[in-house]
């Protein structure tokens, strides 16, 4: 730069400098925020073992059929035998009350759950409580539908 003229930014510190670092600050805190409300949509949608969730109480209070969701499962008998099948209704689990833990995977369906609690269906109840297996995608309605409680910690081993 030649004697005289001075940077078209002005001097280091000046105003537009500080103006430029602060969008820059600032456009990083709201990409970090975005990121992490997309990793949190995500972990509700993609239940993993340990997960829980309670259907009654403040859940039941919504109801709303928008977020409805009834789902056909199986009983998981004594040695690993195939039960009955059932009906799991997101209304009837709410109205009567009762949790739902993931605790593994299955290869015919996708995952086992334990319910714990009222009627799961009018019609074909599951049982007040019961192992069940149940498809990867009704898992994971179920599990944004009702109200997370948290994560169980792996067993020991």
């Amino acid at each position: 730069m030649k004697a005289g003229k001075q940077n078209k930014r002005g001097t280091p510190g000046s105003a537009p400098d500080r103006a430029f670092w602060e969008i820059a600050a600032g456009c990083a805190f709201a990409v970090a925020g975005l990121y992490l409300m997309g990793t949190a949509s995500l972990d509700a949608a993609n239940p993993r073992i340990g997960d829980i969730v309670q259907f009654g109480g403040v859940a039941a209070e919504g109801g709303t059929e928008a977020y409805r969701h009834q789902a056909g499962a199986d009983l998981i008998l004594p040695g690993e035998a195939r039960g009955a099948g059932c009906q799991m209704d997101s209304d009837a689990m709410a109205r009567s009350g009762g949790s739902l833990l993931l605790y593994g995977t299955d290869r015919e369906s996708g995952f086992r759950v334990h319910w714990s609690g009222g009627k799961t269906s009018a019609a074909q109840d599951c049982g007040p409580d019961a192992d069940l297996r149940v498809s990867a995608s009704d898992a994971a309605s179920f599990f944004a539908i009702g109200v997370k409680l948290g994560r169980l910690p792996p067993p020991p081993g």
